[in-house]
């Protein structure tokens, strides 16, 4: 299964759900928590200190969001566009089946 989707916005083709568009930076907001987004006035997602795990990475990898999707949607494609023939190797199917799981999550409405 084919996945279209729209850079900029990281919709499905087709679909009426969109993401921020990329590319999002991370910053401090006033009170010391980290914000991603695309730019101080727009914050997709803001962290406080956890108890665990590392608040500036979480930020970092939340502001790569979109690039990544780009990114895996890009991966999902190529073992596509590779896993026709007689001999395909096993790999790209498995690469393609995982693509596809999180693209899926990624796009998921719930």
């Amino acid at each position: 299964m084919a996945h279209a989707l729209d850079a900029a916005t990281g919709a499905a083709e087709g679909d009426a759900m969109t993401a921020t568009p990329g590319p999002w930076m991370v910053w401090e907001g006033r009170n010391g928590e980290l914000r991603a987004g695309p730019s101080p006035n727009c914050t997709v997602a803001s962290l406080s200190k956890p108890p665990v795990g590392d608040v500036a990475f979480n930020a970092r990898l939340i502001a790569a969001a979109p690039e990544l999707l780009e990114a895996l949607v890009d991966i999902h494609d190529y073992a596509h566009n590779c896993s026709t023939g007689p001999a395909v190797p096993d790999h790209f199917w498995e690469i393609r089946a995982r693509c596809a799981r999180a693209i899926d999550a990624a796009r998921s409405k719930t």
